[in-house]
């Protein structure tokens, strides 16, 4: 009597294991398959080997079963935990901005990017502005004139001021007169720490581009 009052006890510990676990089927499934099990056993008297036997079975499936439960229960913190990474990266990328704050025939214009967020950006890029005029709208797509994209731009670092220049044939009066006026969004490209490259057109929300 004492041996079967072990093997019962150790069966409810394995049983006890998976109770609190979100496997709830897994679980009626096994209870299933212990009074299937010990339906077939009792025509056999009370054969303490037999018991025993048993209880190790079941104890054993018991033991899988919470091990397959805590993996699931891990893949789903994982996944938990990436999806708010790719979230507090998106918010990041909305400390981002940029504006036009200065033209020049000679010069071309000059964009002010500021970098608020708490953490470095990476292969900071001026490549358009979009204007919109009185009769239509435009892209004029730009290029750094006297520099390279800013490697590494720091939270501490103050605003970058580059001047830019149109690609493709020459900055006209009336461009630069339409990109002093309060419709102009600079167009801006850059990576954050975790690899993800952003692009923000002036205070539109950021869009994440594909790999």
């Amino acid at each position: 009597m004492d041996k079967i009052t072990s093997i019962a006890r150790a069966v409810w510990r394995a049983l006890s294991a998976i109770v609190y676990t979100p496997w709830g089927p897994a679980l009626g499934g096994l209870g299933c398959l212990i009074v299937m099990i010990v339906s077939w056993y009792w025509p056999f008297g009370k054969d303490p080997n037999l018991w025993a036997g048993l209880g190790q079975w079941v104890g054993g499936a018991g033991a899988f079963i919470a091990a397959w439960a805590a993996l699931r229960i891990a893949r789903k913190d994982a996944w938990r935990q990436a999806a708010q990474e790719t979230e507090r990266r998106r918010i990041q990328a909305y400390y981002v901005s940029a504006r036009v704050d200065a033209t020049s025939v000679g010069e071309g214009i000059r964009v002010c990017v500021r970098n608020q967020s708490p953490e470095p950006i990476e292969d900071v890029d001026i490549v358009a502005i979009h204007i919109s005029g009185q009769t239509q709208n435009f892209v004029l797509e730009c290029a750094l004139k006297n520099e390279r994209k800013r490697d590494v731009f720091l939270p501490i670092d103050d605003d970058w001021r580059p001047w830019v220049v149109p690609t493709e044939g020459t900055l006209t009066a009336e461009m630069l007169a339409m990109a002093t006026s309060e419709k102009h969004l600079p167009e801006v490209v850059f990576r954050d720490l975790g690899g993800t490259r952003w692009r923000r057109i002036g205070n539109r929300p950021p869009t994440k581009e594909r790999a």
